[in-house]
């Protein structure tokens, strides 16, 4: 009967998608306690924008890897690990932060929006 044979073939193909679904999640996971629990001590080094070399990937690595010892030490010892954006933090001084930096990524003069238009 063909009808079997479908569904054989379907089942063998969920199992395969549903591995990968879950090698995935698992990333994505990983990726939002980078951004979650990134330490406060450490620049940000960003995840999905430039730094594709060796030395920013080993970096970002080896973050990872501390990040997750803090989660099991946090874990351990029954304490909640403190978010890198809490609300505690109070105003951050961004001033040895480069993205801050003096001068803006668009000039307001060539502003279409009409809230950010100062010509107006």
């Amino acid at each position: 009967n063909s009808n079997c044979v479908v569904l054989r073939m379907r089942d063998a193909v969920i199992p395969a998608q549903g591995t990968e679904v879950a090698e995935q999640l698992t990333k994505l996971k990983e990726d939002l306690e980078y951004v979650r629990f990134f330490p406060k001590t450490e620049k940000y080094i960003s995840l999905f924008s430039g730094g594709e070399d060796a030395e920013t990937i080993d970096r970002r690595n080896r973050l990872r890897k501390q990040i997750k010892a803090n989660i099991v030490a946090a874990a351990a010892s029954g304490k909640d690990l403190e978010e890198t954006g809490s609300e505690d933090d109070g105003l951050l001084d961004l001033s040895d932060d480069d993205f801050f930096a003096a001068g803006t990524s668009s000039d307001e003069a060539d502003a279409d929006d009409e809230l950010t238009d100062k010509s107006i």
